[in-house]
């Protein structure tokens, strides 16, 4: 059985997901109360959880609910608003410390609905992607989404989004234009699927039968 594994008869395995209260260093919040149970997307931890521990206003029109993962609050306004909210994109792991710690803060940046903040991230992500693939420093925005695609970096397809991010990042790099949430989300998308391209899919790949066979008689 795997670890943190739940196997029920004639049930099929149940993977539990352990606590982590490192935010609030393994400390209980003081008298919590009994709220209307919600399902959500944790801002701070990634989870997908449910949670009936908060607290709630007089009029009971918005909330404060606290994760059973980790430990941390999130609001819930009356208006349907919710701070922080989910963070957009998956977690990657397979990439530069850097370049990673752009793409997180771009999508912490769209959990707090600074969408044009996000835009303008991902702008400077995909710099950075192309200057650590070797493209000449300090050009422009437009020299790096032409090199990118020039040299395949970008999944095939992705001509028509390079181009959507460069005209739009451009808007809000030099005007004052505020993006959307469509356009935080699109662009957030696009760097994802184009980081697992650059980065994540290489190192996927599984070794081949003659080096994995080389391993195993290398064993002890």
């Amino acid at each position: 059985m795997k670890p943190n594994t739940i196997i029920l008869p004639n049930q099929p395995e149940v993977v539990f997901m352990p606590k982590d209260w490192t935010l609030t260093h393994g400390s209980p919040w003081a008298d919590p109360r009994i709220v209307p149970p919600e399902a959500y997307r944790c801002g701070f931890c990634g989870r997908d959880v449910s949670s009936d521990r908060g607290w709630l206003t007089q009029l009971g029109n918005s909330f404060i609910r606290i994760c059973p993962q980790c430990n941390v609050p999130t609001f819930f306004a009356a208006n349907g608003l919710r701070i922080p909210g989910s963070k957009s994109g998956a977690s990657l792991t397979k990439v530069p410390k850097e370049i990673l710690g752009l793409y997180e803060e771009a999508r912490s940046s769209r959990s707090a609905n600074a969408f044009t903040g996000t835009v303008m991230l991902c702008r400077k992500l995909l710099m950075h992607v192309a200057v650590e693939k070797k493209a000449d420093v300090d050009k422009t925005f437009a020299y790096y989404v032409d090199f990118l695609v020039k040299e395949r970096y970008a999944p095939r397809g992705a001509e028509k989004w390079l181009g959507y991010i460069k005209d739009r990042a451009n808007e809000a790099n030099h005007d004052i234009v505020l993006m959307t949430e469509m356009d935080a989300d699109g662009l957030l998308h696009l760097t994802e699927q184009l980081l697992r391209n650059v980065y994540e899919l290489p190192e996927s790949v599984p070794p081949s039968s003659a080096s994995q066979s080389r391993t195993d008689n290398n064993a002890p």
